[in-house]
């Protein structure tokens, strides 16, 4: 009797906090908010929203498609938001069985807006995970705000360094890198893009993917892959593939796939100045040479 009583007193508590989270988190924005960004690093270190009349910049780092879809949900419903931007990925990480309860935790406001669907693909994927998951009180969670994402200013030049690094590798095994696995094993991260796509054609707005600027990416890693995958999504969404965007020096980037805060002035003036770039999935597939 005392083992159920006390795992229910835990359970209790875990969901408490997570509800806590899920009211704390706040999916308004400006009024004149008209593009809205969400995704990754990526985008979180890219788009200068300051820059940018009427765009809101709500990127967090390591946030998936499932947290994208989450987000998208509320905040598209509480906006008036005409185009939603959501980073194309290169489905390289977190694959569906390296979602850990390490990964769960530190996710935890994006669980605090889990639906029936996603716990139960979750559970399926590794149950144990996430049974850990709600045992354990993460009173960092009530402690430390939730936050939607936002926008960061970073002052870094790691590229260099990285790049270094990415020779010696590419000399030592005569071959770019190829991710591991294949579409398949990407199965939350593909369910989550195709409900987006749904959601974005159901509110009539636009989805636009953007492929972020990136240095040498091709010399390092074959993604065609994710590419092949991304161009046979039809039309219900429009690619912006900035990945060889010319910005004036290295010392714009903050690493092979980040800019820094001058690369993220440089790039969100241009896309003011000149507005997105923007192509259908089969076309930007048939142009781009990998």
């Amino acid at each position: 009797m005392a083992f159920p009583l006390s795992l229910t007193l835990v359970l209790g508590v875990k969901l408490a906090t997570l509800a806590h989270m899920g009211r704390a988190l706040d999916f308004r924005l400006d009024r004149g908010t008209r593009v809205l960004v969400l995704g990754n690093s990526h985008g979180r270190d890219a788009i200068c929203d300051s820059l940018l009349p009427g765009w809101a910049n709500r990127c967090s780092d390591g946030e998936m498609y499932w947290g994208v879809y989450l987000l998208a949900e509320r905040m598209l419903s509480q906006n008036k938001i005409d185009t939603l931007v959501i980073p194309m990925t290169e489905f390289a990480t977190y694959r569906d069985k390296r979602i850990t309860t390490k990964y769960l935790l530190y996710e935890s406001s994006r669980m605090a807006l889990a639906d029936g669907d996603l716990l139960a693909r979750l559970w399926k994927m590794n149950w144990r995970d996430l049974l850990s998951f709600y045992a354990i009180n993460d009173v960092q969670a009530l402690l430390k705000p939730a936050q939607v994402g936002g926008y960061e200013h970073w002052d870094h030049h790691g590229l260099n360094a990285e790049l270094t690094d990415l020779d010696y590798r590419l000399a030592r095994d005569g071959k770019v890198s190829t991710p591991r696995g294949s579409i398949a094993d990407y199965t939350l991260q593909t369910h989550y893009l195709s409900r987006i796509i749904q959601l974005c054609r159901q509110k009539g707005v636009t989805l636009v993917m953007l492929n972020y600027p990136k240095y040498e990416r091709d010399k390092y890693f074959d993604r065609s892959r994710a590419w092949d995958y991304y161009a046979t999504l039809g039309n219900g969404l429009r690619i912006a593939d900035y990945e060889h965007f010319q910005l004036p020096d290295t010392s714009y980037y903050a690493n092979c796939t980040h800019l820094n805060y001058r690369g993220a002035e440089y790039f969100s003036t241009s896309i003011r100045r000149h507005g997105l770039m923007l192509q259908w999935p089969r076309q930007w597939r048939h142009t781009r040479h990998d």
